[in-house]
């Protein structure tokens, strides 16, 4: 195990971990080394060196389920935003509003 994987900082909230975790356990089993796990326009980022094609699979589909993912406490969320993005549940959200192309999903059914 890349003993930098020990020290990697998860610059995101914590209701992401039930995503990370996973891929930090399937990372240090296969010995690939995480440079980076952050949040970037509203859902989650993994920079990995040396990933197997399992880790990039895994690393996608974290991604994906991020922006369904409230950032803050890991319930169900939706993309919010203007000049920034964050997805969060209702309850984190605020009065924060939905993202302009999220609005005409909803709308179109």
């Amino acid at each position: 195990m890349p003993e930098s994987n020990l020290m990697v900082v998860k610059e995101c909230g914590p209701g992401w971990d039930k995503l990370i975790d996973p891929i930090i356990k399937l990372c240090e089993d296969d010995g690939a080394e995480i440079l980076q796990i952050k949040e970037k326009f509203g859902g989650l980022r993994f920079y990995v060196h040396n990933p197997s094609p399992i880790i990039e699979l895994e690393i996608k589909e974290a991604e994906r389920l991020s922006y369904k993912t409230c950032e803050v406490c890991g319930e169900p969320g939706l993309l919010y935003g203007g000049s920034w993005l964050k997805t969060l549940c209702k309850e984190h959200a605020g009065k924060a509003t939905l993202t302009t192309k999220l609005k005409k999903e909803e709308n179109n059914g």
